[in-house]
């Protein structure tokens, strides 16, 4: 005896219309139930017929629902499945987002366009009128919106739409079919900031008091290119001061892999009158406890404010704390360079994965372009006197 598949298809005629219809022997009701699509004609519903069978043996009654499925059925999906708290095993981060809040900030920023919107019905045109919406909304500060913005925000829905497609709620991600990159890189203007002469030292000076614990995170940031929240959630247990290097763990790294920066002597100076100051000081003693993964600059979050407060106070304009990542970077070149040391070993230490984005941290000031100049210039007088030289003795 056969086994029944438990549904039947067929092309269905009805008060004078063709339909496609998927008979489901038992429903998820545990009665039948049934999926139809109007067709033009006879052929046409057993098209339709064939794609429903298609669909429901791929994905399910849940790809058969999906035509009904709006944008915001699929966040709503979405933030239940993947946008979940980070999952390691050991180090190593498997599933979930390390930056979870952002990520929910820009799914619920196009949960407000698109959220109606059925899924299936979503195109490449509104995808587009979506990035024009963008570029013209300005942000919450007024100000003109950057197109890293507006490429995250692009980000964002491809990947909601790729989820969307691989669950088989939708056929194909319709920002696949663009002509021209929707998200363009190459169109994001990095931030240029180089340091000026003095700004370090009058930034170190409004350490003091309430700022007391920026010094030795400054210091950190300059001499080791780390980033901001690479430094932020530094252990004691990562300070390895014995062996001369501090340790950025895999599941405090933003590339996800462990590595290794050094630890120079001001710094390592630096942080041990920081601990020291720790170890007497009640306030501090009690956010940050003897214990080796207790961090080293206190729980909280960040400390933009008193970053923001210092660069006021010491009279710093435009500078923010990813700035000195790239300073930091910078001296890393020239050192290596003198060195002798190849840059790809640079990147290596920044945790830096493509060369493209180390560059981008790169920074030349006027006063770097003026010696370049002038090194050019010397070196054109040299060969100036050198073929003077050679003429004369060509005459004598």
């Amino acid at each position: 005896m056969r086994k029944s598949k438990g549904y039947s298809k067929t092309a269905y005629k009805k008060k004078g219309k063709w339909y496609g219809r998927l008979r489901l022997s038992v429903g998820p009701a545990g009665r039948p139930k049934e999926y139809m699509r109007q067709a033009r004609n006879k052929t046409h519903a057993r098209q339709l017929a064939d794609e429903l069978e298609e669909k429901y043996v791929a994905g399910g009654t849940e790809a058969l629902d999906a035509e009904n499925m709006t944008f915001a059925d699929l966040v709503a999906r979405f933030k239940e499945k993947r946008l979940i708290e980070p999952v390691y095993i050991g180090e190593r981060k498997v599933a979930g987002y390390k930056h979870k809040g952002k990520l929910e900030g820009r799914i619920d920023r196009l949960a407000e366009y698109f959220g109606a919107q059925l899924l299936s019905q979503i195109t490449l045109a509104q995808i587009e009128d979506y990035k024009v919406h963008l570029i013209k909304t300005p942000t919450r500060f007024e100000k003109q919106r950057s197109v890293y913005d507006v490429n995250h925000q692009l980000r964002t829905l491809r990947l909601l739409l790729n989820f969307a497609k691989k669950s088989r709620w939708l056929k194909e991600n319709p920002m696949d079919f663009a002509t021209e990159p929707l998200i363009n890189p190459g169109d994001e203007i990095p931030r240029r900031r180089p340091e000026k002469r003095g700004e370090f030292e009058k930034l170190l000076r409004q350490c003091v008091g309430p700022r007391v614990h920026l010094r030795p995170w400054i210091l950190c940031a300059i001499e080791t290119s780390m980033r901001p929240g690479e430094i932020t959630r530094l252990t004691r247990e990562d300070i390895l001061f014995d062996e001369g290097v501090i340790r950025v763990t895999a599941s405090n790294s933003k590339t996800n892999r462990e590595r290794y920066v050094p630890l120079t002597a001001p710094l390592a100076a630096e942080l041990r009158g920081w601990l020291n100051f720790i170890a007497e000081d009640p306030v501090w003693s009690e956010a940050v406890p003897d214990k080796p993964g207790a961090r080293i600059f206190g729980p909280a979050a960040s400390n933009r404010k008193a970053f923001s407060t210092a660069c006021r106070l010491a009279g710093i304009k435009d500078l923010q704390r990813k700035d000195l990542r790239k300073w930091a970077t910078t001296r890393y070149v020239a050192g290596a360079r003198r060195a002798g040391i190849p840059e790809n070993q640079v990147m290596t230490v920044t945790g830096h994965t493509k060369f493209e984005t180390f560059r981008w941290y790169l920074l030349t000031d006027k006063e770097t372009v003026r010696s370049l100049g002038d090194a050019l210039d010397a070196e054109r007088e040299s060969k100036r006197g050198a073929e003077g030289g050679t003429k004369q003795n060509g005459h004598q």
